[in-house]
């Protein structure tokens, strides 16, 4: 079975509905607009898993046959009062719905081709066996989490270029196909680690917010396959305004076991291009469209917003260069800031305080975190109060509100019977096979229930 299966083993980065503003860059300046029209009603969650509507329901269900029928998924069963789990969670299927419109053929194309990805390059296999070392290197090289969420509860990631300048050179020393095995398990570890974890900690859909994020008439243009934002929030026929109202089993996501908001399976990414030469981005760009490349056909709709700052003078010439290494549904999900948008901390203006909120913003970024690139995730201090966590390594007792994630992360590290022997714990983080343990299939959803 493959990593990416399960919520309760997997959820993820690169492509979901975008709720803020649709970027238009004049190809002879470095200033962005946000598109002014709205649209009233407007769900973020529309085509998720608690905010389903009938129709969408009917087709995720025509889905689960087709592909039950391909011998790509086996439903939940019970035998002999054991409980089995499907093959693949909701949550997974519903990715590569939204990605194909709610069409269950081409979904099952998409699935399909994944699929037939995931056993050429025995992606299981090698998320299991990858050296540690080498992946503690490799993170130096993407988006590094900062252990923060935005306001809906989706991991925050950062990526400054000028921090992998200089391991250019390093990053090309090895063959392009352990280049790839590498963006392939830092995407598992997002799949089966982070978004879980993101998905079982307490967070609500950020819809119920003073300042949300304004919302703006997405086009798709050359994406014949991707849904624009009317279309997701209008799928099969329902109004955004409709989608409360017309969802029906899945009127809340509380009733799946998710924890207290929805199933996390997107991100949101801060891009720093701060002290990055033209010359430097242009000698990145196999790296960069390579991983833009493999997330769009293998890991649909786990992109929910990218925020571009400290664009250069000279970005504005090569734009219309620069936007054809993504396809157009990427493109209208990444939001560039002028250097005026990145000196303000109003909603309206920058995006970054659209999406999330001042504490969980790095101070680079006009926030209060303390956190740098080259740091650890900083975890937030998440309610986790009245929650039982890991008895085994917490000796039954519960969190409390001011003991947050970080701290129950650390019990069960240190109480894992797995780890003979005992990795570093740096800066909030656990590091060495521990943390591939607990994403393990079929292991890591229950022990992250555990945790929080």
């Amino acid at each position: 079975m493959s990593g990416f299966h399960s919520q309760s083993s997997s959820v993820i980065s690169t492509t979901s509905g975008l709720d803020s503003g649709s970027i238009e860059l004049d190809s002879n300046s470095t200033t962005t607009t946000t598109a002014a029209s709205s649209v009233s009603g407007y769900n973020p969650w529309a085509g998720h898993l608690g905010y389903l509507t009938s129709a969408q329901e009917e087709s995720l269900d025509k889905f689960k046959k087709l592909l039950q029928e391909a011998r790509l998924y086996v439903p939940a069963s019970t035998k002999d009062g054991e409980e089995k789990e499907a093959s693949h969670d909701d949550p997974t299927l519903l990715r590569f719905l939204r990605a194909r419109r709610f069409d269950p053929s081409k979904a099952l194309k998409q699935f399909s081709d994944t699929e037939a990805w995931r056993k050429k390059y025995d992606v299981d296999k090698l998320y299991a066996e990858f050296e540690m070392e080498e992946f503690e290197s490799s993170k130096r090289y993407y988006p590094r989490w900062t252990g923060r969420r935005d306001k809906g509860g989706r991991p925050v990631y950062v990526y400054r270029l000028s921090s992998i300048e200089p391991f250019t050179k390093e990053i090309h020393a090895v063959s392009d196909e352990r280049r790839y095995q590498r963006i392939i398990v830092l995407y598992e570890l997002m799949v089966r680690f982070v978004a879980p974890l993101c998905s079982y900690a307490p967070h609500s859909d950020g819809r119920n917010l003073s300042e949300k994020p304004s919302i703006s008439q997405l086009s798709t243009n050359g994406d014949a396959s991707a849904p624009t934002l009317n279309e997701t929030a209008n799928m099969n026929g329902t109004t955004a305004a409709q989608q409360d109202s017309s969802s029906s089993s899945s009127a809340h996501p509380d009733s799946h076991g998710y924890g207290t908001g929805p199933p996390i399976t997107s991100t949101v990414s801060i891009i720093d291009l701060a002290n990055i030469s033209l010359s430097s981005l242009w000698s990145l760009r196999s790296h960069l469209q390579e991983a833009s490349k493999l997330a769009n056909a293998n890991y649909p709709e786990t992109l929910h917003a990218i925020v571009v700052v400290n664009v250069p003078g000279w970005w504005g010439k090569i734009w219309g260069l620069v936007k054809n290494w993504f396809d157009e549904y990427t493109r209208n999900k990444i939001h560039i800031l002028s250097a005026e948008q990145c000196r303000s901390t109003d909603p309206q203006k920058n995006t970054i305080f659209a999406l999330i909120d001042k504490e969980n913003v790095p101070k680079q970024y006009g926030g209060t975190l303390e956190w740098e690139f080259e740091d650890e995730p900083k975890f937030e201090d998440m309610d986790v109060s009245d929650r039982t966590v890991n008895e085994e390594a917490n000796g039954g007792q519960k969190t409390t509100s001011s003991e947050g994630v970080a701290h129950v992360l650390k019990k069960e590290w240190e109480a894992s019977p797995k780890t003979a022997k005992k990795e570093e714990w740096n800066g909030g983080m656990p590091r060495g096979p521990w943390v591939f343990d607990l994403s393990a299939k079929k292991v890591d959803g229950e022990r992250v229930r555990k945790l929080i």
